[in-house]
């Protein structure tokens, strides 16, 4: 599936997501699609769940905390 200049002038993390959904987008358009069981697993850290909670944490997080993890001296 071709995507044009999106594809071509986008980051590299786009692009790993252009990745993975490509085939997903395939199955779509081929109609073969059916119901959820179709879809691929995600792994546990990317589910819904696990990233509202790590968000959620990091968003409590104390702002000296925070300091130490984008402090980049």
């Amino acid at each position: 599936m071709y995507l044009g200049t999106a594809k071509e002038n986008a980051p590299v993390c786009s692009k790993l997501l252009f990745h993975w959904v490509t085939p997903l987008m395939k199955k779509g358009a081929e109609k073969k699609l059916g119901n959820s069981e179709d879809l691929y697993d995600l792994p546990s850290k990317l589910t819904p769940a696990y990233l509202c909670s790590q968000l959620e944490m990091a968003m409590t997080l104390p702002a000296a905390t925070k300091e130490h993890y984008t402090d980049t001296g």
